[in-house]
């Protein structure tokens, strides 16, 4: 299973790595990166955080399922703003800082996808594994390896340097299984929709205010670039790992 995830996630962090690029194509790329990325937030992120909220509520003794979106959209919001409070601070607005945004976008997408991953592998039980929840999770590598290798272009890091933080990142779903199984079997449920929620924030975020106005910054191939976000957003909806 391990491997598969990993072979899965090289091959679509190596998707990009094989195609010579130049400005416009790298952005009509990350116009399908977006759309994926704006897929996972509304149609997975969501909901799968809205329910590990639901759970850790039933666990407490408050029962009011009001609580439920309050809890989970407040720590949605304090992500989003500490992120911009980071970026206030620490990127300073130069006429020629574009590629320091582009390497802070990277690590905060690789921040979130990971954290993401994370969770998913915390939820999930080795033994009951089953071909449809592989596929979903090998779906999801793909696709997700290739938005992160994307990003990482744009930020000008190097072949060894995309293909060694992608191995990273399609590692960490099978830690998190394993660490599931073997070491935190009883992890709270709180500590995992925080987790959870925290990644949707840092998703909203890196999607609305950052990856949508790189993409349309440029007026040229308009029309492809909305095409090609509806296709990641259709595609992302059509994955399912439950």
């Amino acid at each position: 299973m391990v491997i598969t995830l990993i072979i899965a996630g090289l091959a679509g962090g190596a998707m990009p790595l094989l195609i010579k690029w130049d400005d416009r194509k790298l952005h009509i790329a990350l116009s399908l990166s977006t759309g994926i990325f704006l897929g996972a937030i509304f149609l997975h992120m969501i909901p799968e955080s809205y329910a590990s909220w639901a759970i850790e509520n039933s666990a407490t003794i408050v029962q009011d399922s009001s609580l439920q979106p309050y809890n989970m959209w407040t720590t949605v919001l304090i992500s989003v703003v500490i992120l911009y409070f980071l970026k206030a601070i620490f990127v300073k607005p130069q006429r020629n800082n574009e590629l320091q945004q582009h390497i802070a976008v990277s690590y905060a997408s690789f921040l979130g996808l990971s954290l993401h991953a994370l969770t998913v592998g915390l939820s999930l039980s080795i033994p009951n594994l089953n071909t449809g929840i592989i596929l979903g999770l090998v779906s999801h590598k793909i696709f997700e390896s290739f938005s992160l290798a994307s990003i990482f272009l744009l930020a000008q890091f190097n072949p060894k340097k995309i293909i060694m933080l992608v191995m990273l990142f399609t590692s960490i779903t099978p830690i998190g299984m394993i660490l599931g199984d073997n070491i935190f079997p009883e992890l709270p449920a709180e500590y995992r929709a925080t987790a959870g929620a925290i990644a949707l924030g840092t998703f909203l975020y890196v999607s609305i205010s950052e990856l949508l106005p790189e993409v349309f910054h440029n007026k040229k191939d308009i029309q492809l670039k909305i095409t090609l976000i509806i296709v990641g957003i259709i595609g992302v909806g059509m994955l399912h790992h439950d």
